[in-house]
């Protein structure tokens, strides 16, 4: 398990104004399976990647072939082939609204280990890797507009930063999954909340 901590963060929503785009965002090699999009704050909804090669296409789905960031940054499972042209068909926001803070942020980043211990083996068990997940916490919060609870169960993106440099933080999609509201009569509110990502927790789309 990695464990992330920081100091300020932020979670945004899209705007209700989309727009599409189809572009090449790279050729393959046999190798590569990194790519990205021109476009900022794309969606998940609706968002394929097509492999054109020699008059064939054929198409990858997201989560099940790729993962995927607010940002556009595209993981393929399997590289696309030799010479094949990687064009992303997608849907994206043409804005990002702040709807609150956060700050002594916690993300917790895990890896499943599956046993796959069989009756051959001897001595040790044996595991392999499944999948990861990451899930996230802050100790106070602050949210925009009068509704404190309407974000809980929402997608929205968020940005975990470490340092002061504003273009230097963790991102991804996340669940607000807990608001927790402490009014002790001794000591200032304490308003803490948690959010289960979506996709990959990625470092600065």
């Amino acid at each position: 398990m990695a464990r992330l901590q920081g100091y300020l963060g932020a979670f945004y929503i899209y705007s209700d104004v989309n727009s599409s785009d189809a572009e090449s965002v790279g050729a393959g090699d046999g190798s590569e399976t990194e790519f990205k999009t021109t476009n900022d704050n794309v969606s998940t909804s609706d968002f394929h990647v097509h492999l054109s090669d020699e008059g064939s296409d054929v198409i990858r789905y997201w989560p099940r072939d790729f993962s995927l960031t607010p940002g556009g940054r595209i993981s393929m499972v399997v590289a696309p082939s030799d010479a094949a042209n990687v064009i992303a068909d997608y849907l994206y926001s043409t804005g990002l609204f702040p709807a609150g803070g956060f700050t002594s942020w916690t993300a917790d980043v895990t890896a499943e280990t599956l046993d796959a211990t069989s009756f051959n083996n001897t001595g040790w068990k044996k595991f392999v890797g499944g999948l990861n997940s990451w899930t996230g916490s802050a100790e106070r919060h602050w949210l925009e507009g009068s509704d404190v609870f309407g974000y809980l169960g929402k997608q929205v993106v968020v940005r975990m930063y470490q340092y002061e440099d504003e273009s230097d933080y963790y991102t991804g999609w996340a669940i607000l999954s807990g608001i927790s509201v402490n009014t002790p009569v001794d000591a200032l509110i304490d308003q803490s909340l948690t959010f289960t990502g979506v996709d990959r927790l990625a470092r600065s789309d």
